[in-house]
């Protein structure tokens, strides 16, 4: 059986499964389930789990390892992994950004990747506000998150999620995942309608989906 993280999300119907980037299963069980029931619906998902599983763990491998001299998105410009000498470590920084201290030959993806989701947490939710107030559109919650398949999210409730992977893009790029999420306040579909108000929000949209198509697999 392969590891799983339990957590009870009391907002969630029903139980979901997911399997992060990082090959590690997580469910969410709600709020009136049970762990008998939790591991009666894993039963069932278990094919689909170990092929999930073997095709993730095939990608993790594929996968380079960050070490000092890798080039990483920060803020829209590939940044090199550096190294200064700190006792028998290294310290990591990827340009100006403090990441945390390594060994020479140790793969530096966490350290980074961590320093990266704490800019995240920062920015985002401010650049929210910001343009949130400048549209005039209601957001009454911001969450960063790991999503699988999205640059960001909204609710009918005002809440915002956004990829952590945002800290990798250009200002410019970022700010318009967010007008793109916040147009869903007047439009919660992909009609004409809606993209006509992203377009008057942000007349070059199509330039920044193109930027993230481009580049969007090269992120961490």
């Amino acid at each position: 059986m392969f590891p799983v993280t339990f957590r009870v999300n009391r907002r969630a119907r029903n139980y979901l499964l997911y399997v992060r980037r990082s090959a590690e299963l997580s469910m969410t069980i709600p709020r009136h389930g049970s762990m008998k029931d939790a591991a009666e619906f894993l039963r069932k998902k278990g094919p689909w789990i170990e092929r999930t599983w073997r095709r993730m763990e095939s990608r993790l491998q594929a996968v380079k390892p960050c070490e000092f001299g890798t080039e990483v998105w920060c803020r829209g410009a590939k940044v090199v992994i550096r190294s200064e000498p700190d006792g028998d470590r290294m310290r990591v920084l990827l340009g100006t950004e403090f990441c945390g201290v390594a060994r020479v030959d140790e793969d530096l993806r966490g350290i980074v990747e961590c320093r990266l989701r704490q800019i995240a947490d920062v920015e985002l939710p401010l650049c929210v506000n910001i343009l949130g107030a400048i549209h005039k559109s209601p957001v009454r919650r911001v969450t960063v998150r790991d999503q699988k398949s999205r640059w960001g999210s909204c609710s009918r409730r005002g809440t915002i999620s956004l990829n952590w992977r945002l800290a990798h893009v250009p200002d410019e790029v970022r700010n318009y995942v967010i007008v793109h999420e916040l147009m869903h306040f007047r439009e919660m579909n992909h009609s004409p309608r809606f993209w006509a108000h992203v377009r008057e929000a942000c007349p070059d949209f199509e330039q920044h989906e193109r930027w993230l198509k481009e580049h969007g697999r090269t992120m961490l």
